[in-house]
């Protein structure tokens, strides 16, 4: 997650080490822009660079009512050189693209001016500066933390800093100062101590004092374990466009999507996309391919082929509208979504009305997504076990696949578009008012408001599906069981929903929840030898779902009819649907075991996936381009 504020009311301060500060951030559709404070006492020579790009990001120094910047096109670094008087200025990053993801580094050089002594009035200095107040763990004794400065109406003095006991001083003995720089004298240890706090003085050459001493707090930064670079380069390289005699997989399940018979209807055309690797929405997968690829020549390759999947996928949407339905388990969004920004950022209004439509279908009529989806069960033949409510964990994947529909069609506006807008878009598919449909009908009212309500209550359930699973545990249902995968999947759609809400409450919520349940699915159903996780955690006592809508089943054949679930072989590739929920927990809270969990769920993807199967390629990458760049954005 980036420190960095996203107005200048947030802005995050910035201290110099021997007049230089580097930082790396992220900045990308959830987060277009961040801000940074500067504090200058002394006139100075200041150099702003911005660096490491991989999409368009532009970089503004504001100040006293004037903006200073030099923007580039495309990736090309950028940088400002300017002399700035003493004040507050403010640095902007931001992306002039609703669809541009990248890390950044920024460096910032402060040159300051020395001033000539200001005669014999002299004034007591007024504050203690510390360019920087935090430092990793396991540095050597001597270290220097940073560099220590006074702030003094008499620019010319010279000052002298010690230490002074007392409260707020307990760590002084760990530190020692040499000029204007602080050290430690121990080399720290996070898990025995995170911080420490000194109390400092300053005095001058006319040996001139602050009125009180200052404290401050060093902090002291976990050692981050390294990215497991050789899975990595394993995981790149699946993804990379390479020659026509040595395709990637992700270009051989392109060049099966382009080989699908023209000839066959929308619904078959969709079946045979699913099976070469549309499922688990290879539109998205290949729009995330080109936005992770450093290679700008490759984009139009990989959006090309995104586009190609969503049209296939938005024709089956459509013709699906018209004979039936969009099943929950094929209620797939993110691809559409980027590339309805994508058309709208270039002016390609075809694309853009072709893929807001498609998400306005699937938010207002997929099953268990709609509004008008009754939400508890009928039970219409005794012989059958009732269809799960939406409210229980059976239903978990459509709740998720819904939640992240609903929260695609927020981000375009659809919650803002008017009720004719959807009327129409059902009209013209010749399904509007269909008694049968429990769709849209031309007496709905408040369409937008009612999509709103639905997305907190699918919220709602999916929260409640954590408790099923890990808290309450359903003690009166002997049919319960965890998939693992569908665990991954509910996280997901939960952590794109605080992400995009800011709801404090709610990312606490989804953080305590996250914690625990993850701890105990990795005691419950981690297999350390394979290095997966079970498919499915337990084989229940009575009787179970194990579809989701199945028919009742003997109790005395379930053993021996389904211990073939628990084959560590059955769960190898969806580990990398798992494994960015573990990142993500660890962002939040800075407990190692869950980074620790978190890279061995990836080795273990990586090492064990059959991605050749191209259904289980869009799954592998279906999310774990968060797991990639969340642990490249940690320190």
């Amino acid at each position: 997650m980036s420190d960095s504020g996203n107005t200048r009311g947030t802005a995050r301060d910035i201290f110099f080490f021997q007049g230089k500060a580097v930082l790396r951030e992220t900045i990308g559709l959830s987060d277009r822009r961040d801000f940074f404070r500067v504090k200058l006492n002394q006139s100075s020579n200041f150099t702003v660079h911005l660096k490491n790009l991989r999409a368009d990001v532009n970089v503004a120094l504001l100040g006293k009512g004037q903006v200073r910047q030099n923007p580039k096109a495309g990736r090309e670094n950028e940088k400002i050189d300017v002399r700035l008087e003493p004040g507050t200025y403010f640095i902007r990053v931001s992306s002039p693209s609703p669809f541009g993801n990248t890390s950044y580094r920024l460096v910032l050089t402060d040159k300051r001016e020395q001033s000539p002594p200001s005669g014999n009035n002299n004034a007591a200095p007024t504050d203690i500066l510390l360019s920087n107040s935090s430092i990793s763990e396991n540095v050597p004794v001597n270290t220097v933390v940073g560099s220590l400065s006074s702030v003094d109406s008499n620019t010319g003095d010279t000052h002298v800093y010690s230490f002074v006991n007392g409260n707020g001083g307990e760590d002084n003995s760990l530190f020692r100062i040499n000029g204007n720089q602080l050290l430690l004298t121990e080399s720290p240890n996070f898990e025995v101590k995170d911080s420490y706090s000194i109390l400092l003085q300053t005095t001058d050459q006319g040996n001139l004092s602050l009125s009180q001493p200052k404290q401050f707090t060093v902090s002291i930064k976990n050692i981050v374990p390294p990215l497991p670079e050789a899975e990595l380069k394993i995981w790149e390289n699946n993804i990379r466009r390479g020659d026509d005699s040595n395709l990637s997989f992700a270009q051989q399940v392109y060049e099966r999507i382009k080989n699908i018979n023209p000839s066959l209807d929308a619904v078959n055309r969709f079946d045979a996309i699913a099976i070469r690797g549309g499922y688990y929405d290879a539109g998205s997968v290949f729009s995330q391919i080109a936005e992770h690829t450093t290679n700008v020549a490759d984009d139009s390759y990989w959006y090309g082929a995104s586009d190609l999947a969503n049209s296939i996928y938005i024709d089956f949407i459509r013709e699906s509208f018209k004979i039936g339905d969009v099943q929950g388990f094929n209620n797939f969004s993110n691809g559409l979504e980027a590339q309805y920004l994508r058309a709208k950022a270039t002016g390609n209004t075809l694309a853009e009305n072709r893929a807001r439509d498609a998400i306005a279908l699937l938010a207002t009529g997929a099953a268990y997504t709609r509004f008008k989806t009754g939400d508890e069960p009928s039970n219409t033949d005794p012989s059958e076990v009732p269809p799960a409510p939406t409210s229980s964990w059976v239903l978990s994947r459509e709740v998720a696949y819904g939640i992240n529909t609903l929260l695609s069609a927020k981000q375009i506006g659809l919650f803002e578009k008017s009720d004719d807008y959807f009327k129409g878009l059902y009209g013209e598919l010749g399904v509007l008012d269909d008694p049968n449909r429990g769709i849209v009908t031309r007496s709905d009212q408040n369409i937008g408001m009612q999509m709103s309500n639905r997305l907190v209550k699918l919220v709602d359930f999916a929260f409640g599906h954590f408790d099923q699973w890990f808290i309450t545990e359903n003690t009166n249902d002997n049919s319960l069981y965890v998939k693992p995968f569908m665990v991954g999947l509910t996280a997901k759609s939960l952590i794109r929903y605080v992400e995009s809400t800011s709801d404090t409450l709610d990312d606490l919520r989804l953080k305590g929840v996250l914690q625990s349940g993850l701890e105990e699915m990795w005691n419950e159903a981690w297999i350390p030898e394979g290095k997966v996780f079970k498919y499915i955690d337990r084989i229940p006592s009575s009787l179970v779902r194990l579809d989701g809508y199945g028919k009742t089943i003997d109790p005395s054949k379930m053993p021996s009819e389904f211990t073939y679930l628990l084959n560590p072989n059955e769960g190898k590739d969806l580990n990398l649907v798992i494994a960015p929920a573990y990142e993500w927990v660890y962002s939040r809270t800075g407990d190692e075991r869950f980074l620790e969990q978190a890279d061995e769920i990836f080795k273990g993807g990586v090492e064990r996936s059959f991605i050749g199967a191209n259904k289980q390629f869009s799954e592998n990458y279906f999310w774990s381009f968060d797991y990639v760049e969340g642990r490249q954005a940690q320190p």
